[in-house]
This record gives structure tokens, C-alpha cells and sequence, in this order.
């Protein structure tokens, strides 16, 4: 946009230099100027479009990872599941949410690190729980550690537009 900007300016400039009845050798500088201004703008305007598919790749190769999580965060926080079932679930996504990340970036990266901090506190809680107990009938710390795994998945998937 500020390259827009700049090089909207400069035409404006020239255009007035021009319009004002300025010599030749100002006419020249303006029209040059003119010229080097369009072509900064088509340079910047490709480079912005290389930016933008290279951050769509990466988002997309993140939204691939991230739907192989899909199926396990769903069964950890399913409320038919049990501790032991919503733990090897848990320890699942913990390890593929690494994946994810990598392929995110760094500035989307950042909600991954969300996603892994709500997965952590979640198996904190599962810890002392028996395997055999239906996570639906866990305690309310249980319960608010599953919806904060669930939120935070929801959200990263909305950022990453998968």
C-alpha cells in the first residue's frame, strides 16, 4: 500500500511539473520519474503477490497438518470418551501439533502455541483421573481444560482459513 502511495505521489508530481509548463529538461525528469515509479510499483506489486502465495502455501501445507488433528481432538474431548482414551488422544496431538506449527510461520505459529498450551493443561488434568472414568463425568476443571481445547482449535483453524 505505502508503495501505492509513493508511487502515486511521484505521478502526481510529474504530472504537475508538466501541467505547470516546466522546460524540457524538467519535462524529461518528471516523465522519468513517471516511468521509474510504475516500474517500482509493478516490482512491488510482484513481489507482494510472491509474498501472498508463499504465505498461502504454507497456510495450506498448516491446514493439511492440522486435519490430521482434526479426528484426535475430537476424541479427546468426545463426551462418550474415557481419561485413558482422551490421554492417548491428547499425547497425539501434542506430537502432530509440531507439524502444524512448522508450517504455520511464525506469526501463526503463535496459535499453535495456544492450541499446544490448552493440550498441555488438558493432560495436567487428565493426570489424576482414573483411565476408566467417562471425561463427561470428570470434575469441572476437566471439563473447562476440554473446552479450552476445543476453543483454541476453532480458533486457529478460522485463522488459518482451513
Amino acid at each position: 500500500m505505502r508503495i501505492k502511495t509513493v508511487s502515486l505521489s511521484l505521478s502526481l508530481v510529474a504530472v504537475a511539473a508538466l501541467a505547470t509548463g516546466c522546460s524540457g529538461s524538467a519535462s524529461s525528469a518528471a516523465s522519468s520519474a513517471v516511468a521509474a515509479a510504475s516500474s517500482a510499483g509493478a516490482v512491488a506489486s510482484s513481489a507482494a503477490a510472491g509474498a501472498m502465495a508463499s504465505l498461502s502455501a504454507a497456510t495450506g501445507g498448516a491446514c493439511e497438518a492440522l486435519n490430521s488433528v482434526k479426528a484426535d481432538v475430537e476424541e479427546q474431548t468426545g463426551g462418550a470418551v474415557t481419561v485413558g482414551e482422551a490421554k492417548a488422544a491428547a499425547e497425539k496431538v501434542n506430537a502432530q501439533l509440531d507439524t502444524v506449527k512448522q508450517d504455520a510461520g511464525p506469526i501463526k505459529g503463535a496459535l499453535v502455541t495456544a492450541l499446544q498450551g490448552a493440550e498441555s493443561a488438558y493432560l495436567s488434568q487428565l493426570a489424576g483421573t482414573p483411565d476408566s472414568t467417562p471425561v463427561s463425568q470428570a470434575s469441572p476443571q476437566l471439563q473447562a481444560a476440554s473446552d479450552a481445547v476445543k476453543s483454541a482449535y476453532t480458533s486457529l483453524t478460522a485463522a488459518l482459513n482451513c
